[in-house]
Order: structure tokens, then C-alpha cells, then sequence
């Protein structure tokens, strides 16, 4: 009977998770104060949680993340409210951008409920809040001088047969229950958000066309706040 060799090759497996690091600071300013001390929790795409650490004396941090998928970061300290971050990791260490790892204040919620005051929900639950504004290449610490998008209609997709709409500003940066567009602000702010994953669309009128915004993944905790600075629209001719 004839003999054969079967050669199988042996590739590595993938890692079962990888490693985000980086600073967390307090406040979304990249210039503003590092939060040493701070929990971070690593959530994965199906919203269980992966691991959980504490930012060291001067801010720095390395979580666990999955390994090459969407993942969100939960960041918690005293003085401030929960606030939560995703992204897509592809690689064994994933380096957080100066400033995108950070922890809304008390100071700055309360604040927000002045700004939003009569918007419905905004005292049950956590929120969604941020600035549409347009995208261009341009460093991270520069985001804020985008041109926001005053034309722009946003939902939260919680799953295929439901979404959710946010209240948004007049153009006097005050809450009317009759606003329907981002206006001369860009911004937004879904009150009672539902926990856990969904999708953030988005569309603008530019020139009496209407397009549509570049969706993004957000996870919203328990508690607390996402904060959208920038919610990003890919902008025609700009």
C-alpha cells in the first residue's frame, strides 16, 4: 500500500485581544489635565465587558480590547460622569489618539442641563450628545475649528425596526422643542438613551440636495454620556 506524507501548515492563530493604550484626560480639551486614577472598562461588540483598569498617577493606561473589531472604553472618576468611546482596533496595540480617551466633569453636566433644559428625558438616563460637523484630514487636535453641518437630521438605530431622534438648538444656542436641524451650533443631544451598541446616522441638505452623514458605531453605558466632538458628515465639495 503506498505511503503518503501529508504536510499540514501550521499558521499562528489570531490573538484573543489586544491592547489599547494611551492617556485619558479630564474634559475632551487635548491640552486639558491627565486623569490619573480613573477606571476604564473595555466593552466588546456583542456590549459584554472585556476588562477593566485604572489609569496610572499621570493619566497613561493599557486595557484590554478585542483583538480586530469594534470595542468601546468606559471611563469613570470621582468628579465626573461616565463617558464612553469606541472604536476599531486591527492590531496588536492600538494607540489612542491624543484626546479621544477622556471624562466629561460634573461641572460640565450640569451645565448641559441648563443648555438642554426642557429637552424630554434628559433627567432619565444617559445621553448622546455632539457637534456634526464636516470631514477633512486634519490633526486630532484641530477637530474643533471643522465647519459644523447646520443642515443636519440625526438618529440612533437601536436595532432594525427602531430609532430614536434628539432635540437639537436654535441658532441662539438655546433647547425649542420646534428645532429639527443641528443649525448654526452643529449640535445634538439624545435624551433616555437605550444602553449598550447602536448606530448613529446621519443626513444635510448642501445646494437642495440631501446626502447622507457617515454612520458610526456608539455604545452607550448605563450611565452617563457619550460626547460626539465631532460627529463626522462627509461633505460634498468641501
Amino acid at each position: 500500500m503506498p505511503f503518503f506524507l501529508m504536510l499540514v501548515a501550521c499558521f499562528p492563530a489570531d490573538p484573543e485581544n489586544s491592547i489599547f493604550q494611551g492617556f485619558v484626560r479630564s474634559g475632551a480639551d487635548v491640552a486639558g489635565p491627565t486623569l490619573g486614577g480613573a477606571t476604564l472598562t473595555s466593552y466588546g461588540p456583542d456590549g459584554a465587558m472585556v476588562a477593566e483598569t485604572t489609569a496610572n498617577g499621570d493619566g497613561s493606561f493599557e486595557v484590554a480590547i478585542p483583538w480586530g473589531g469594534l470595542f468601546a472604553v468606559v471611563v469613570e472618576a470621582d468628579g465626573h460622569v461616565p463617558t464612553s468611546m469606541s472604536g476599531f482596533g486591527t492590531t496588536d496595540t492600538v494607540l489612542a489618539p491624543n484626546g479621544t480617551v477622556f471624562a466629561r466633569t460634573t461641572g460640565w453636566w450640569d451645565a448641559e442641563k441648563e443648555t438642554w433644559d426642557g429637552c424630554p428625558g434628559l433627567a432619565e438616563g444617559p445621553v448622546v450628545e455632539g457637534i456634526l460637523r464636516a470631514y477633512l484630514p486634519v490633526p486630532n487636535d484641530e477637530v474643533d475649528t471643522l465647519p459644523v453641518i447646520k443642515s443636519g437630521e440625526l438618529a440612533l438605530e437601536l436595532d432594525a425596526t427602531s430609532l430614536q431622534f434628539p432635540c437639537y438648538l436654535t441658532d441662539e444656542s438655546v433647547y425649542d422643542a420646534d428645532a429639527v436641524v443641528t443649525g448654526d451650533s452643529g449640535r445634538f443631544l439624545f435624551a433616555d438613551a437605550a444602553p449598550g451598541w447602536s448606530l448613529l446616522s446621519s443626513t444635510f441638505t448642501a445646494d437642495g440636495a440631501v446626502y447622507d452623514g457617515m454612520d458610526q458605531a456608539v455604545f452607550v453605558p448605563e450611565s452617563g454620556v457619550v460626547s460626539l466632538d465631532p460627529a463626522f458628515a462627509d461633505t460634498p465639495g468641501l
